[in-house]
């Protein structure tokens, strides 16, 4: 699934800024991610490098 970021205050990839897209892993978007982004087209260019933390990722990081 792609997104196109509207709020920086989750764990996007490092230099995402507002205005990009990313990936994240499998079709759902994570609990994290909603509300700080929009779905983006599929043929949508990412332009955030890599793929944004799936949801067990940044769980696990929080935990520190």
């Amino acid at each position: 699934m792609k997104a196109t970021i509207t709020r920086l205050k989750a764990p996007w990839p490092e230099g995402a800024a507002v205005g990009d897209v990313v990936e994240f892993d499998g079709a759902v978007m994570p609990d994290w991610a909603v509300g700080k982004c929009t779905a983006a087209p599929d043929d949508a260019a990412v332009t955030a490098g890599g793929k944004a933390e799936s949801e067990a990722v940044a769980k696990k990081s929080k935990k520190g």
